[in-house]
């Protein structure tokens, strides 16, 4: 992946998990996904199944605080 558009080419998809199992496997016990593009395509279901780690999506992680700070 070099470019967000990247993530909807065919490759695109299977990439994403595939990277997320080495960052597992090398120790990580949560995914943080900084790209909106991950958003876009909804990985975030698929990677905590898969991979049974949690996985913080940005956008919506950031839209949640921004609720939280309407409703004060």
């Amino acid at each position: 992946m070099h470019r967000t558009a990247d993530l909807l080419a065919p490759h695109g998809p299977a990439a994403v998990p595939a990277a997320a199992t080495e960052l597992v496997e090398a120790g990580a016990d949560t995914l943080l996904l900084a790209c909106t593009g991950l958003t876009t395509i909804g990985i975030r279901p698929l990677l905590e199944g898969r991979l049974s780690v949690p996985a913080v999506d940005a956008v919506l992680a950031a839209g949640l605080m921004a609720s939280y700070a309407r409703i004060r």
